[in-house]
């Protein structure tokens, strides 16, 4: 949205418009994350976290404190979403576990 935004493509988006945008990504990765509840521990990390972000990022909006935290967060998520990959891609190709993912 804001590349849009920087090449003229669209309106500048209003802050409550973006919070409605990321809250609903909330809610739909919170449900998602439901989901992972059977399947291995890192997936789930990766997915509640996300979860959090999500809202973080919405409320953030309106709060800078809450905004800066969920950069942190975000960095979190993205460290998890990688080792997780990593581990999914070397566990595959070494047809055993190289990395734990919490099975």
């Amino acid at each position: 949205m804001f590349l849009l935004q920087f090449s003229g493509a669209i309106a500048p988006v209003p802050k409550a418009g973006l919070a409605v945008f990321l809250g609903a990504w909330g809610l739909f990765t919170a449900y998602m994350t439901v989901a992972t509840l059977k399947k291995p521990k890192a997936l789930q990390v990766v997915f509640i976290s996300l979860t959090i972000l999500f809202f973080l990022l919405a409320i953030g909006q309106f709060n800078h404190t809450l905004h800066t935290i969920a950069g942190y967060e975000g960095i979190f998520t993205a460290l998890a979403a990688l080792y997780l990959s990593a581990a999914e891609v070397i566990n595959e190709t070494y047809g055993r576990e190289i990395l734990p993912i919490g099975q």
